[in-house]
């Protein structure tokens, strides 16, 4: 029986989405565990979800390819929404540098 979370890890497969940037939670578990067992996307864990909505954007700039960001509910949710609005009015200068730098390592 296939699983939502196993129609999602299908769905980023499609569509050559090769790197994701999550942290784990109990709303986002099973999509970890669908996209690690189709062994497609690479999931890149990180320390808050802040930093998840920064790298899925940093990578995009630096390779050129899509990538997403993977966040649990419940206050999850709300800090990987304040980063767009925060990134947005440049308040978080000098971490998307940073982000950016590490993110060149993935392009092939």
């Amino acid at each position: 029986m296939k699983k939502v979370s196993d129609i999602v890890a299908i769905f980023l497969k499609e569509n050559g989405i090769k790197h994701v940037f999550g942290i784990i939670g109990s709303a986002n578990s099973h999509i970890f565990d669908s996209i690690k067992n189709l062994g497609f996307t690479e999931i890149i864990n990180v320390h808050h979800e802040q930093v998840a909505v920064m790298a899925m954007g940093a990578y995009y700039r630096a390779s050129g390819n899509l990538s997403a960001s993977l966040i649990t509910a419940g206050g999850g949710a709300a800090n990987s929404i304040l980063i767009f609005e925060l990134g947005n009015r440049k308040l978080v200068a000098g971490q998307e540098d940073l982000i950016i730098e590490v993110a060149k390592n993935f392009k092939k």
